[in-house]
Order: C-alpha cells, then sequence, then structure tokens
C-alpha cells in the first residue's frame, strides 16, 4: 500500500511541476524557446540549432551584387512631387471644399501612380537581376566590346523601363487634368524623357541614357532583408481582405508598409558594412570550428566563447528587423476601427519558432494535466519522457562537453536532475499509477467494459444471421 501511495505522490508531484511549467508559459507571451536552443551544446547542438531558422543571419542580412536604379527611382518621385506642388498652386485660388478635395484625389492618386511604377521597377530589376549583373560586370572589365556585345540586351532593358515611366507619366497626366483641367504633355511631367531613346551607354557598369542620368548599376545590397518588405506586402493584402479596408484605410495602409520598407532599407544601409565584417569573421570561425582540431579545452572554450560573441552581434540587428516588424503590425493595427478590431488578430503567419513554442507550452501543460488527474497516464508519462531526452540532448551532463553547467546548479556526471526525472516518468509508464486516484479507473472500468457490452450486443444479431 506504500508504495502505491508513493508512485501516486510521485505521478502527482511531476505533474504539477509540468503543469506549472506550461501554465507559467501561457500566461507569459514572451516566452520563447528561440535562447534555450541557441545555446545547446554537444554532439546534438547541430540539430537543435536548425531548428531555428537562421540563427547566423545568413538568409536575412545576406548581401550580393544587386541591379538598382536608384537615381530613376528617385526621379519619379521628384516628378510626382513637382507637379503635386503646381497643382497646389492652381488650386490654391479656389480656397474652396470641391478645390480641396480634387487635391487630395490628386495626391491620393498620384501616390498609387508612383507605387505601381516603383514595384514593377521592383519586378523587372529582381526578374533581370543575374543578367544585368553578368553584362555591367562584364563591361567594367572589358568595356566598349561588351557594350556593343550587350547591346539588343541594353535597348531592350532601356525599352522595357521606358515603358513604365511613359505608363507612370500618362496616369500623373490624367490625374492632372482631372484636377485643373487641360492636358499634361509627357515631356512636361519628365523632362528628361529623351533618356528613353533606346541609345544606352555602358561604362564602367553602368546603364547611362542620352541625358546622362544612370539607369541602371550594380551595388552589393542587403537583399536578405527584402524578405521582411515581401512579408509585409502580403500582410497588407492579407489584411485589406480579411477586415475590409474602405479606400482611405487601404491608402494608410500602403504608406504604413511603404514607411517601414524604406526604414528597413535605410537600416541595412547603414550595417552593411559592419554585416560584412561579421560574416567574415563567422566564416573564420566556422572554419577554425569544423576544421580538425585537438579537444584541449582551451580551444573548446575559444570556440564557444567566439560562437556567443557571433551570436550577440547579429541578434542585435536581427531583433532591430523584428521590432520595426512588430511596430508596423501596431500601426496596421492602429489603422482599423472598433468593429474591424472585433474580427481577430492580423493574419499574421507563424514562423517557426512560433509553431516551436506553441508545442512546447501546449505540450508541457497537456502532460502535466494528464498526471494530475491520472489520465492517459502511460502516455503522459512517455510523452513527458520524451521531452526530457530533448531536454538532455540539448545540455548533456557529459565531462568532455563545454561548457559546463554553472556550479549554482551543482555538479552533476551524466545523471543529473533531468535524467533522474526522466527515469521517473518511464517508471510511471510502466505502472498501473493512473488507476490508484486517478481518471484512468473509470475509464477502464466503466468506459472499455461499455464498449464492450455494446460490442457484443452488435455481434449477436450477425450471429443470427449467420444461422
Amino acid at each position: 500500500m506504500l508504495t502505491v501511495v508513493l508512485l501516486v505522490a510521485l505521478r502527482l508531484s511531476i505533474g504539477v511541476h509540468f503543469l506549472y511549467e506550461g501554465v507559467w508559459k501561457i500566461t507569459n507571451p514572451q516566452f520563447s524557446a528561440e535562447g534555450f536552443l541557441a545555446n545547446a551544446k554537444g554532439p546534438a547542438a547541430p540539430l537543435f540549432y536548425a531548428m531555428l531558422p537562421d540563427i547566423n543571419g545568413r538568409s536575412r542580412l545576406k548581401i550580393e551584387p544587386a541591379a538598382v536604379a536608384n537615381p530613376l527611382r528617385d526621379a519619379w518621385r521628384s516628378y510626382r512631387d513637382d507637379l503635386e506642388k503646381r497643382v497646389a498652386g492652381q488650386l490654391k485660388d479656389a480656397n474652396d471644399e470641391a478645390s480641396e478635395q480634387k487635391l487630395r484625389d490628386f495626391q491620393a492618386g498620384s501616390l498609387r501612380a508612383l507605387w505601381e511604377a516603383e514595384d514593377k521597377l521592383g519586378d523587372f530589376l529582381r526578374d533581370e537581376r543575374a543578367e544585368i549583373v553578368s553584362v555591367l560586370a562584364r563591361s567594367a572589365e572589358e568595356g566598349k566590346d561588351a557594350a556593343e556585345a550587350a547591346g539588343k540586351k541594353l535597348t531592350d532593358w532601356v525599352t522595357r523601363l521606358g515603358e513604365i515611366e511613359t505608363q507612370f507619366a500618362d496616369e500623373l497626366a490624367d490625374l492632372h487634368a482631372a484636377a485643373v483641367g487641360g492636358e499634361t504633355s509627357y515631356t512636361a511631367i519628365v523632362p528628361s524623357a529623351e533618356k528613353f531613346d533606346a541609345k544606352a551607354a555602358l561604362e564602367a557598369g553602368k546603364v547611362s541614357g542620352a541625358g546622362g542620368q544612370v539607369i541602371l548599376a550594380v551595388e552589393r545590397q542587403m537583399t536578405g532583408v527584402h524578405q521582411y518588405v515581401d512579408r509585409w506586402e502580403k500582410l497588407r493584402q492579407g489584411v485589406a481582405n480579411k477586415y475590409e479596408l474602405s479606400d482611405s484605410q487601404k491608402l494608410q495602409l500602403q504608406q504604413i508598409v511603404r514607411r517601414y520598407s524604406q526604414s528597413v532599407e535605410d537600416y541595412a544601409y547603414d550595417i552593411q558594412p559592419d554585416v560584412a565584417a561579421y560574416f567574415a569573421a563567422l566564416d573564420r570561425w566556422e572554419a577554425r570550428k569544423y576544421g580538425g582540431n585537438n579537444g584541449a579545452a582551451h580551444q573548446k572554450e575559444r570556440i564557444w566563447g567566439d560562437m556567443m560573441k557571433l551570436r550577440g552581434e547579429v541578434g542585435g540587428w536581427l531583433g532591430e528587423l523584428d521590432s520595426m516588424e512588430e511596430g508596423l503590425h501596431n500601426a496596421m493595427w492602429d489603422v482599423l476601427d472598433e468593429s474591424q478590431r472585433q474580427r481577430g488578430d492580423l493574419p499574421v503567419a507563424w514562423t517557426i519558432t512560433d509553431l516551436l513554442n506553441f508545442a512546447v507550452t501546449w505540450a508541457l501543460t497537456a502532460i502535466g494535466f494528464c498526471l494530475v488527474v491520472g489520465l492517459c497516464t502511460r502516455f503522459a508519462a512517455l510523452g513527458g519522457a520524451v521531452f526530457l531526452v530533448f531536454v538532455l540532448l540539448t545540455q548533456p551532463p557529459w565531462p568532455t562537453i563545454y561548457p559546463p553547467a554553472p556550479e549554482v546548479v551543482g555538479h552533476a556526471l551524466v545523471v543529473d536532475k533531468n535524467f533522474v526525472e526522466m527515469v521517473a516518468m518511464l517508471v510511471l509508464a510502466s505502472t498501473a499509477v493512473g488507476r490508484w486516484g486517478g481518471l484512468d479507473y473509470f475509464v477502464e472500468n466503466y468506459a472499455l467494459r461499455l464498449y464492450e457490452k455494446v460490442a457484443k450486443k452488435s455481434a449477436k444479431p450477425d450471429k443470427a444471421a449467420d444461422a
């Protein structure tokens, strides 16, 4: 009898431990398993690092040669701003509500036209990136010969850019006519229209038009941050559909995404030299870590210390980007009215880390609850034992593993508190402890017996029919 009582007490003790761990994580949304997994050590550490997407920032902070058309994009913004000032000046004398509405309509329409043109420009640069980089890289080395060889390509590119600009200018002209009347010529909006005469000059890795303005060039950019921008654009469309936004709300949402996208681009430009140096240091660290060593204690300590230093450095940049994303979510939420907010949270896609946090939180809660009430005890105990196996693999208490556990938690050799609790879980899984003061007693003695009775009754007519 004493054995039964002690086993039940063991089940309840471990159950309360697991249940409290799960409930604490539920009530503290800031919980994340990322820090625990990032500090994994031992031979299984790479497995847990792989659970964290882009732990070293190689994807989100990727730097590579990219095709750019910044002067062209800046010129388009200037065309739009200049025309807005002109329209405001022409409508100023009227000073009535109708004129103010026309100005607001022009501002909203011209912004949409600019954003559409910039999106088309971005799509063009992404689609042709590899070819543009290749051609302009050759031109920097071979000069005039490369320009002649790439003549058709250059003409095609300049023509496509000219089509985008022409469409943009035509939309601005229509908006101008709707606001103040009359007709506005293409050249009045785009003073340097002659640059799209398809007579591109290729010099020193840059494509310049007849007016001398750079149309295309290649720069090393942190293209990895574009995944943030792409994700925000998809979120904008999802928010617009889910909450059925008005036209003014859609415009606000576009402005928010554009503002944060520009902030990301500016931030990436500022940190790019530091990130390039970080990647060089990361390459050297990986070569040293995986290049083979004699396993000396000082080498292990240096490798671990350098890894933590690099993780801290990249964590600051990624944290800043994630903070921008959180700010964008808050800004989007502020656009919604009360009735729209009642439709639920923003349609933000879960990341692998989010799924991992959800699984850990609710697995611990379910295991703890089942152990406390004695429901499906064997399965719960086995689940808890498996979880503890993973915990042991992240922080194995082996004497050759660096870094050792801090002395404040005690000293262990292979067997530590997690190992002991895992063995206790296996003991519970091998006994009928759930039927001793638990719901498993009722499940097995009533539910299963009721099922057997129903099964027997349904089997009798079948036998009679066979006879």
